[in-house]
């Protein structure tokens, strides 16, 4: 019983709501991708470990200076949601690690945010073509973070600063 206490904080890993498990096991093929832990106490050999990975939906928050289709900068602000594809999280650990928000979500909202505006004038932003643009950001991205096992829940525009000039001219022209 003493033994059992002893070990008993390296033989057992709780997994809280909200989470999921997959578990290293070194001395036995290392990594079980295929199968995730859900939530509970769980029993592990002193000599594995359990590599938890947040399921719920996480949202991230991104400021960029993209270029128009005319060559003019523009601020944008944009919300990301996700979470990891919580069937695949040990693929994902395995080839990517837990920073995914860094090295594959954060670089490839960006690259699409760019490519994205990048094809509009300032006053097309400016109007209606607003959701338009957000929807093709989040295909683009989507397509991209599926094949990296993250699901991809939205992308939202929250906001998108013109020139002062250019936003004037465009104010001026709908005033008209």
């Amino acid at each position: 019983m003493i033994v059992l206490l002893i070990f008993s904080s390296s033989l057992f890993k709780t997994i809280n709501s909200g989470q999921k498990g997959v578990k290293y096991q070194p001395l036995a093929g290392g990594l079980d991708k295929d199968y995730v832990y859900g939530q509970g106490l769980k029993f592990k050999m002193p000599y594995n470990s359990m590599i938890i990975f947040e399921v719920r939906k996480q949202e991230n928050e991104q400021s960029m200076e993209v270029l128009s289709s005319n060559g003019l900068d523009i601020g944008v602000d944009v919300s990301i949601r996700y979470r990891p594809a919580d069937d695949k999280i040990g693929y994902l650990y395995d080839e990517v690690g837990k920073n995914y928000l860094n090295k594959i979500i954060i670089p490839e909202l960006r690259s699409a945010t760019r490519e994205v505006i990048g094809q509009y004038k300032p006053e097309e932003l400016y109007s209606s073509s607003r959701k338009k643009i957000q929807q093709k950001i989040y295909e683009r991205t989507r397509s991209v973070l599926v094949d990296n096992n993250i699901r991809l829940d939205a992308i939202l525009i929250r906001s998108i600063q013109l020139p002062t000039q250019i936003k004037n001219a465009i104010e001026a022209k709908l005033t008209e």
